[in-house]
C-alpha cells in the first residue's frame, strides 16, 4: 500500500494522521517491509499515539545526502551494536523513537550497505544535545531555535527494530524521502469546508432557498476550490 493511498484510507475513517516523519516511516515502512510479527508490533504503537518518532537522518559529512551515512550498526548476535551521530534533529519535546538511516556493512557497495532502525531514544548509549540554531529567536524559546544532535555509543538496538531487511535501508528511504518530499503534503479532505458546505446546503436559507442555491456563494465556494490547498475531489462534487 502506498503512503498516499495509506492517507486515503485514514481520511475515509476520520482518523489523524501521524504528525511526525519518523512515525510515519515506521509504520509506512512496516506496511511494506515488515513481518505480521513487526506490523503487529509497530503499526498499532505509533497509531494510537502511544510513541512518537523523530527522523536521524542527517550527519554532519553528509548533509542530504542519506547514502553517505557513516553511523554504524554492526551485527552482533540479535542485536545492531550503533556508534556515530545525527545531526539537525528533532526539536525541543525528545521523541520516544527515532527511525535512522545506518551504515550496517562498512565493506558493502554503495546504497547496498545500508539497514534502517527503529532507535528508542532513551536507550543506554544515546546522549542528546541541544543544537540551538542562528536562525532561531533565542534558546528554549521554540522549536525552530532548537535542534539536538544524537549521539550513539554502542547503543544495542534489536534486529526485531530493523525496518526491511539488512542492508536494505536504501530500499526504505526511497518511502521516507516519498512522504516528506512527495507525498506528505495535504492530500485529504478539507473538513472545515465540507462543513460549511453542509450548512450552507442543509441549515441556512433565504427566502426559503438553502444559501448554497445563491449565484454569488456558489461563486464564491468555486474560487476556494480552485485554490492550491483544496486538492480533494469530493469537495467539488459536495458543491455540485
Amino acid at each position: 500500500m502506498s503512503t498516499q493511498s495509506s492517507s486515503q484510507e485514514l481520511e475515509k475513517r476520520r482518523i489523524g494522521g501521524l504528525q511526525d516523519l519518523g512515525a510515519r516511516t515506521a509504520v509506512f515502512g512496516m506496511q511494506v517491509f515488515g513481518t505480521e510479527e513487526q506490523k503487529d508490533h509497530w503499526i498499532p504503537l505509533f497509531m494510537k499515539g502511544e510513541a512518537d518518532g523523530w527522523q536521524l537522518l542527517t550527519e554532519p559529512q553528509g548533509g542530504s545526502d542519506l547514502a553517505s551515512a557513516r553511523t554504524t550498526a554492526i551485527l552482533d548476535g540479535d542485536d545492531y551494536v550503533v556508534n556515530g551521530q545525527k545531526i539537525f534533529v528533532g526539536g525541543e519535546h525528545v521523541a520516544r523513537y527515532g527511525t535512522a538511516i545506518v551504515m550496517s556493512d562498512p565493506q558493502g557497495a554503495r546504497h547496498r550497505n545500508l539497514s534502517y532502525l527503529i532507535v528508542p531514544l532513551d536507550a543506554p548509549g544515546v546522549t542528546i544535545q541541544p543544537l540551538y540554531l542562528l536562525s532561531g529567536s533565542g534558546r528554549g524559546e521554540g522549536a525552530s531555535a532548537h535542534k539536538n544532535i544524537v549521539f550513539f555509543d554502542d547503543v544495542r538496538i534489536p534486529v526485531f527494530n530493523r525496518i526491511g531487511g539488512h542492508n536494505q535501508g536504501w530500499d526504505v528511504a526511497g518511502i521516507n524521502m516519498e512522504m516528506e518530499h512527495g507525498g506528505s503534503g495535504n492530500i485529504s479532505d478539507d473538513r472545515t469546508f465540507i462543513r460549511l458546505v453542509d450548512v450552507l446546503k442543509n441549515d441556512l436559507q433565504v427566502d426559503g432557498k438553502a444559501l448554497i442555491e445563491d449565484a454569488d456563494v456558489r461563486d464564491t465556494l468555486g474560487e476556494l476550490t480552485a485554490e492550491p490547498r483544496f486538492t480533494a475531489c469530493s469537495v467539488c462534487a459536495t458543491i455540485s
